[in-house]
């Protein structure tokens, strides 16, 4: 297993806001921030990027503390990822 954290010491996000995060289009609204930016997808898209490779995106928070996002994804064995390019090369070549 591979594990990847990105913390930060910033504002925090309570609880309830920590529900709708991972939700498509969904922005937070703080006084101290002001008007940042953005859509509302960066943490949406990322949590689908990690699931699309078998992984795990979870996120902890307090507020006034900081925030950390971590990343599990699965590891391959060599066997299988030789078995995967060996797949792979045949499909090429019978299509090529």
């Amino acid at each position: 297993m591979i594990c990847m954290t990105v913390r930060d010491q910033g504002i925090g996000i309570s609880s309830q806001q920590q529900q709708m995060l991972f939700q498509p289009f969904k922005r937070l609204e703080h006084p101290t921030t002001g008007n940042i930016p953005g859509d509302g997808l960066g943490l949406y898209l990322s949590r689908k990027l990690v699931e699309a490779m078998d992984g795990k995106m979870t996120l902890s928070s307090s507020s006034g503390v900081g925030t950390s996002v971590t990343c599990l994804f699965p590891t391959l064995s060599l066997s299988s990822v030789d078995n995967s390019l060996e797949e792979h090369i045949d499909y090429v070549t019978a299509h090529a």
